[in-house]
């Protein structure tokens, strides 16, 4: 089973995703290069280390992240079957 490290979308990151596109087309396009590495298993898991939570929420902060609602449905069309999400504080 495939495991992928932590994906933590920090202040860069989300620039990154802003960059390549709007919206969960952003985020898709930064794991473009592992969507067929994700696709051809049956299962694998990606460590989503941060709560998902919507814009109008506390935001980014030093080590404070929280994920937009597109980059989990971002993997999911990328072809990852699993993400575990991080929700405690």
């Amino acid at each position: 089973m495939p495991v992928a490290g932590d994906v933590i979308p920090h202040e860069a990151v989300k620039a990154s995703a802003a960059a390549a596109g709007d919206g969960e087309q952003g985020w898709a396009a930064l794991f473009s290069d592992v969507a067929d590495v994700f696709r051809a298993r049956i299962l694998d898991c990606v460590n989503l280390e941060t709560p998902e939570a919507p814009t109008h929420s506390r935001g980014t902060k030093a080590f404070l992240f929280d994920a937009p609602v597109e980059l989990p449905e971002a993997l999911k069309a990328s072809g990852s079957k699993l993400c575990r999400s991080r929700t405690t504080m």
